[in-house]
């Protein structure tokens, strides 16, 4: 990955295909969140996932859980 300041434009795909990837994976636990009461039984996996992905575009782990924030919020908004 560049370093702060350098050019990411050779790496753009990689970052969009964490994003697609993490937002796909984090799909299923908000609709497991919508349709069923509590908390999710399932979506363990896809949450381990998730987090390995984004600890190859985040550099700290309050970054990656910033960045699985921002994918859970984008999942949560896709139009049904």
């Amino acid at each position: 990955m560049p370093n702060p300041g350098e050019d990411r434009g050779g790496t753009a795909d990689v970052f969009q295909s964490v994003l697609d990837a993490c937002t796909e994976l984090m799909a299923g636990i908000v609709a497991e969140k919508m349709l069923v009461e509590g908390e999710p039984s399932s979506g363990s996996d896809d949450f381990r996932q998730a987090t390995e992905l984004a600890s190859l575009i985040c550099k700290s782990p309050q970054a990656v859980m910033a960045f699985i924030g921002f994918c859970e919020r984008q999942a949560f908004d896709l139009p049904a």
